[in-house]
């Protein structure tokens, strides 16, 4: 670990709202990117992993890696669940084979099995890292701001909470009957490690 600081490591799976926190964090006065380095910090999916290969989306800070600094603050992002498979399943293809080769995931017809998967590896990966607060995209915005607050000179202002009014994915994909055939093929192990993720982060069961 190197021995220079920044503020700011913000971590999740990809389609979980990683994108989402580094808004939030800007618009509470945070100089945060997204996949970008700022001088407080980054919020990137991929620096959870601790590989120094080639890190997809991150062509404009190629040298930058979870070691690169020390960081004070670890944010962990979580999204439900129910909405990230499906969001992961259709707009995060570009990825899949990397995830795939980190999370050591055979590739297989069952996109749902795939995306389940690479979300516990993630979970793994970013726990291991032992973050510095946890919170749920959809209910905890109050508790990271609650946390950050007394570390940082943040505020809310109407563009914060305009941010947090907001969520919601952008990117348009079918919806969950599309794919209910993978769903109900899923195997009884990942059914149930996935329940119990939601039961860990208090979100409704998947199956």
């Amino acid at each position: 670990m190197s021995e220079e600081y920044r503020k700011i490591l913000g971590l999740g799976h990809p389609r979980t709202g990683t994108g989402y926190t580094a808004n939030l964090l800007r618009r509470w006065g945070l100089d945060v990117g997204h996949e970008l380095l700022f001088k407080d910090g980054i919020v990137a999916w991929q620096l959870a992993v601790d590989t120094k290969d080639n890190l997809p989306c991150m062509h404009k800070c190629r040298d930058v890696y979870f070691d690169s600094f020390n960081w004070e603050t670890i944010i962990y992002n979580l999204r439900n669940p129910k909405d990230s498979i499906l969001s992961i399943i259709y707009t995060e293809t570009t990825t899949l084979s990397f995830r795939n080769r980190i999370a050591n995931i055979e590739l297989e017809k069952n996109r749902v099995s795939m995306a389940i998967q690479s979300i516990l590896h993630w979970d793994k990966l970013i726990l291991d890292k032992n973050p510095s607060v946890i919170y749920r995209i959809e209910h905890d915005a109050d508790k990271l701001y609650d946390f950050l607050k007394d570390r940082y000179k943040i505020s809310w202002t109407k563009n914060a909470l305009e941010a947090v009014k907001e969520i919601r994915n952008k990117r348009k994909h079918p919806d969950i009957s599309e794919i209910q055939n993978e769903l109900e093929s899923v195997s009884d192990d990942l059914k149930s490690k996935i329940n119990s993720f939601c039961l860990k982060y208090e979100y409704p069961n998947v199956f």
